[in-house]
C-alpha cells in the first residue's frame, strides 16, 4: 500500500503591489499538481508573477491498515 501525505500548494502573487497567498490543503501530491493545473494555470493568464508551488506534509491522508494479528492456537494436550 502507498502511504500518502497532505500536500499543500501555495500559490502566490501580487495584486496592485500587494503580496497575496493562497494555500490549499490536497491528499496527494498527484492532487496538488492537478490543482495547479486547474487554478494556477488561469491565474496566470491574469497575475503574470503568479507562481505555485506543492509541499509535502508529514501528516499522513490515508489511514494505514493494518491486518489483524493471527488468534493464538490454545495446545489441546
Amino acid at each position: 500500500m502507498l502511504i500518502e501525505y497532505f500536500t499543500v500548494l501555495i500559490l502566490t502573487y501580487y495584486v496592485q503591489g500587494e503580496y497575496i497567498q493562497t494555500k490549499f490543503l490536497t491528499e496527494s501530491m498527484k492532487d496538488c499538481d492537478r490543482l495547479i493545473r486547474v487554478i494556477v494555470e488561469p491565474v496566470r493568464i491574469v497575475h503574470k508573477d503568479a507562481d505555485a508551488h506543492c509541499i509535502v506534509t508529514d501528516e499522513l491522508s490515508t489511514n494505514i491498515i493494518r491486518p489483524r494479528a493471527r488468534p493464538k492456537l490454545e495446545e489441546n494436550n
